[in-house]
């Protein structure tokens, strides 16, 4: 993910290094696969954590944050390679079939 944005930011006991593309839990590694941990560091921004923790320290976990309002399920998030997009699966409003 190239957002140009760096930084190590700590969300009580876990850590997420955008520059070693690490996110630990008490200083366990916890293995994430490259597009999972591209989500978690979105969902970080999209909570309103900017600063990382050189600057300010957010203790409190952060919120889930709905990207869409549409009826029926969402599943299987995938950033596009520049990071721009995301694109899913979702049942349609008949919850018929999935379509992405």
């Amino acid at each position: 993910m190239s957002l140009g944005i760096t930084g190590l930011y700590e969300f009580g006991l876990f850590r997420l290094d955008l520059e070693r593309r690490v996110f630990t839990r008490e200083h366990q590694v916890l293995p994430l696969a490259p597009k999972t941990f591209d989500l978690l560091v979105v969902a970080t921004f999209l909570t309103g954590v900017r600063e990382p923790r050189t600057a300010a320290v957010k203790t409190s976990p952060p919120l889930a944050v709905p990207l869409t309002a549409y009826p029926g399920y969402e599943r299987a998030p995938s950033l596009s390679p520049d990071g721009s997009r995301v694109a899913f699966s979702w049942n349609g409003q008949t919850q018929d079939n999935y379509d992405i």
